[in-house]
C-alpha cells in the first residue's frame, strides 16, 4: 500500500491544475510554480480495484502561504484502515516573465525518507492559444540523485504531456486530452521501473470555477481494472 500512497501524495504538489488527479501525469516531475498566495487547493478521492476493494482513500490539501511559498499535507487510508500523513513544502521565484526556479521537499513523514528537489521551468512560447512549457531538474531519492524532465504542449483545447524521472530505474508517462465545454477526456500510459505499462483514461469535469470532478479507470498489461474518482476544490480563502 505504501507505493500507492506515495503516488497519491505526489499528485498534490506536482499537479498543474486542481482538477487533475489521475490524469496529471506530471506527478512524476515537480513544477517550478506554486499555489498563489491565499489560495487553497484540496482534493478527496479513491483508487479502488473494481472486483475487490483494496484501494486507497485520500485527502490532499495545498495552500499558498506567501508569494512563491506553498505548503501542504496529504492523508491516505488503505485497506488496513491505517492513516498515513505526508507533508510537503515548496519555494519558487521567477527569474523573468518566462522562467522560474523552485526548490522543495515532499514525502515528509514518519517512517519515510524526505525527498528534496530542485527544478527549473521555462515557457518556450505562448501565443494564439499555442503554448509549450519545459521543466527540468533533479531530486534526491534514498540517497540517489534522479534527473527530471517534463514537457507540456497545448493548442487550443488539445494538450499533450510527457514526463521522465530517470536514474538507476526510469519512470515515464505520456498523456493526451481534449477539452469539450466543461469536459476534458484524456488517455495516457505510465511505465514504472520493474512494472508493466499501465494504460488509463477518463475525464475531468469543471463543475464551476471552484469545483471539479474526475472519473476514470486504469489497467496494467497484467492486472485488474482499477477505477478512480476524485472531487477537487480551488479557491481564494485569504
Amino acid at each position: 500500500m505504501k507505493k500507492v500512497i506515495l503516488a497519491v501524495c505526489a499528485l498534490a504538489i506536482f499537479s498543474i491544475s486542481a482538477f487533475a488527479a489521475k490524469s496529471d501525469i506530471l506527478s512524476l516531475v515537480p513544477t517550478a510554480t506554486t499555489v498563489e498566495k491565499g489560495v487553497l487547493e484540496a482534493e478527496i478521492g479513491a483508487d479502488d480495484p473494481i472486483d475487490d476493494f483494496d484501494g486507497t482513500i485520500y485527502l490532499e490539501v495545498e495552500a499558498g502561504i506567501y508569494d512563491g511559498v506553498e505548503a501542504g499535507i496529504d492523508i491516505a487510508k488503505g485497506e488496513d484502515d491505517d492513516f498515513e500523513y505526508f507533508f510537503n513544502a515548496k519555494y519558487s521565484f521567477a527569474v523573468n516573465e518566462t522562467q522560474s526556479v523552485a526548490a522543495g521537499v515532499y514525502n515528509v513523514a514518519d517512517g519515510y525518507r524526505t525527498i528534496p528537489y530542485l527544478v527549473y521551468g521555462v515557457n518556450i512560447f505562448d501565443e494564439d492559444e499555442n503554448t509549450l512549457d519545459l521543466t527540468g531538474g533533479a531530486q534526491l531519492v534514498e540517497g540517489k540523485l534522479r534527473g527530471l524532465f517534463a514537457a507540456e504542449y497545448a493548442k487550443g483545447p488539445l494538450y499533450l504531456e510527457g514526463a521522465l524521472d530517470f536514474g538507476s530505474n526510469m519512470h515515464s508517462s505520456v498523456e493526451a486530452g481534449y477539452g469539450v465545454n466543461i469536459f476534458t477526456p484524456y488517455i495516457g500510459f505510465a511505465k514504472y521501473a520493474g512494472e508493466d505499462i499501465e494504460y488509463y483514461g477518463g475525464t475531468t469535469v469543471d463543475i464551476n470555477e471552484n469545483f471539479g470532478f474526475e472519473i476514470g479507470a486504469s489497467i496494467p498489461e497484467k492486472g485488474n481494472l482499477t477505477a478512480y474518482v476524485a472531487l477537487s476544490f480551488s479557491g481564494q480563502i485569504f
